[in-house]
C-alpha cells in the first residue's frame, strides 16, 4: 500500500478498524497533516490477497476536507459495526463527523456541532473504554488558551452532547 494519505507528522495520522463480518478486510482511516488538501480519506486492504500478505483494494477515499489532524475510532453499542470520528478544521459550526462502518461498508457521517470552533488542527481525540465518552485535546498556540473537552458518546446513533470544556493554562 504505498502513496497512502495520512502524515508522520500528524498528531492521529490514522486509525485501522477491520470491516465487520469480514475476517480479511480492513479499512485504514488517514488525516493529513496541517489541514493539508488530503484532508481525511480511507483505503480498504484485503489481507487474503498477495499470499497472505494483503493489499490495498480501494485508495485514498475522501471523506472531508479541511479537517484536523485528530481522528479515533470505538465500538458501536451493536458489538459489530465502529465508529470513526474526526474533527473539521477551521469550521465556525465545530463539526465532528462520525462515520458508522458497517458491513456494507463506510456510511455517511452523523455531523455534530459542538464545542470549539475548530481553529487548530493540532490535538488528540480519545474514546473512553465503554465507549460513552469521548475527550479533544485542543493546542492553539499563540495567545489562546488550550482546552480539554469531554463530551458525551451516544454510540447507537453517534451523537456527541454535553460538552465540558477545560482550560489549560500554558498550552502544550
Amino acid at each position: 500500500g504505498i502513496n497512502l494519505y495520512g502524515d508522520p507528522s500528524s498528531t492521529q495520522s490514522g486509525v485501522i478498524v477491520p470491516k465487520p463480518d469480514s475476517p480479511n478486510v480492513y479499512y485504514i482511516f488517514t488525516a493529513a497533516a496541517a489541514s493539508g488538501i488530503e484532508g481525511i480519506c480511507y483505503s480498504e486492504v484485503d489481507m487474503s490477497l498477495n499470499a497472505g500478505l494483503g493489499d490495498v483494494t480501494v485508495k485514498n477515499v475522501p471523506l472531508i476536507t479541511p479537517a484536523a489532524e485528530k481522528i479515533v475510532a470505538a465500538k458501536h453499542c451493536n458489538g459489530i459495526d465502529y465508529w470513526v470520528i474526526v474533527h473539521g478544521y477551521d469550521d465556525p459550526d465545530s463539526s465532528y463527523y462520525a462515520y458508522q462502518v458497517t458491513t456494507g461498508g463506510v456510511l455517511p457521517p452523523v455531523i455534530t456541532h459542538i464545542g470549539n470552533t475548530s481553529t487548530s488542527w493540532v490535538g488528540y481525540l480519545k474514546v473512553s473504554p465503554n465507549g460513552t465518552k469521548m475527550a479533544a485535546a485542543n493546542s492553539y498556540g499563540g495567545n489562546q488558551v488550550d482546552t480539554v473537552q469531554v463530551f458525551d458518546f451516544n454510540n447507537s446513533n453517534g451523537v456527541l452532547s454535553n460538552c465540558i470544556s477545560i482550560p489549560i493554562p500554558g498550552g502544550g
